[in-house]
This record gives C-alpha cells, structure tokens and sequence, in this order.
C-alpha cells in the first residue's frame, strides 16, 4: 500500500497565543463539553498517534494538550498538536528553505468494525489522474457518490469490503475536508487548518457521527 499523504504546509499560521484562545472560543461557541486528559492517558495517546503515517511525515509533532469527550462508546479524543514541517522552494541561484510550525485540533476515537490500515481523503484531480495508470483507490457500488468524492486505499481491501459499516461513507460525506487514518480500529480525524470554531466543528461531527455508528447494534 502507497502512503497517500504527504507533509501538508497551511498557510494560514497563528501564534500560540492565539490559537489557545481560537481553542476556547470554539469549545464555548460550538457546546462542547470535555475533561483534560491526565498524564497518564496523553501517554496513550502518544502512543497511539506514533503510529500512524500522517503524523509521521512530519519533521516534528508535539502533543500540546487534549481533552476527554465523555459519555462515549470508545474512548473519545480532542488533541492539540503542533506540526513542524518544511518546504523547498527552488531558485535559479539557490534553494531556500521555509520552515512552518501549525497547530491542529486532531480527533482520536475508535470504530466497531475492523478495516485494517486505511486511508481517507478527498480526491483530487491528481488522483484522478493516477488511477487511469495505477488504480488502488477502493470504490463502493453501494455508494458512488463517496466513491467518486473520496479517495480510500487500504492494506487488506477485502477486510474492507466485509467490515465497513456503510453508514460510516455516509457520515464521511457529510464532512468534505475530512483527512482520515485508520489502524486496527483506532481513527484519527484531521481537517489539515488551523484551530478554528469551523474547523473544530468538522472534527466534533464526524466524532458524534461515529459515535452513533459505534452505539448501533
């Protein structure tokens, strides 16, 4: 399986100051009601996200803090990370460097269902291009709106295809700019922007849909 992600650099930086206060006012505005993570459970949660490609493609990830939604099926996870991260910008004469450093507001929960290690993302016109050589990507017939929307590409696709709550495509769909990783049932939810009461809203709705898919029998 081809990692799908690469090093995302946002333009749209914030000084820490401000994102702690973006981070307040969205848990405010939005009605979201969450505990701070003891020590010990952020030690899981590094854990957890050492794992996974997204985070590993980058420079540098720091856990800055993170936040408990409770009355969750699985344990249910905001976290605050900063991403370090660089960009290549090549001239006549030299090459110059620019080094980037965002925070983001990362989900982590758990699903019901096993899909092995999977990657979600909205398709691109590169995407596109890529599957008339090597196509990979995983489509469903039983829903070809996601299929022609997402770009989904797995380790085992048969896992997939047996496992996957088709209600969980459904609920992707409703969240456009939804980056997804999924391994051994653990999911992390990245909107790749800056911490912002819109973009904390995605994270926070995709979490609750998945929550209600998990409390279905």
């Amino acid at each position: 399986m081809s990692n799908i992600y690469r090093t995302f650099c946002y333009s749209e930086s914030q000084s820490y100051e401000d994102t702690i206060e973006n981070l307040r006012d969205g848990f405010e505005k939005l009605g979201i009601v969450t505990l701070k993570t003891g020590k010990s459970d952020e030690s899981k949660i590094i854990k957890i996200l050492s794992q996974f490609s997204n985070i590993k493609s980058y420079e540098k990830v720091t856990l800055l803090s993170s936040f408990i939604i409770p009355n969750n099926v699985y344990n249910t996870h905001l976290v605050l990370l900063t991403f370090n991260s660089f960009q290549e910008h090549v001239g006549s004469k030299s090459t110059r460097v620019i080094k980037n450093v965002d925070c983001e507001l990362v989900g982590i929960t758990s699903l019901k269902f096993d899909i092995g290690h999977t990657y979600i993302r909205p398709e691109s016109f590169r995407d596109k291009l890529m599957e008339l050589i090597n196509s990979v990507d995983i489509d469903f017939k039983e829903d070809k709106e996601f299929s022609r929307k997402y770009y989904m590409v797995s380790d085992d696709e048969e896992k997939v295809r047996k496992n996957i709550d088709l209600n969980f495509l459904k609920a992707v769909k409703q969240h456009r700019d939804m980056h997804i990783e999924i391994i051994d049932r653990y999911i992390i939810l990245r909107t790749l922007k800056p911490v912002k009461s819109e973009n904390m809203k995605t994270v926070v709705d995709m979490l609750k849909d998945i929550n209600t898919i998990n409390s279905s029998v």
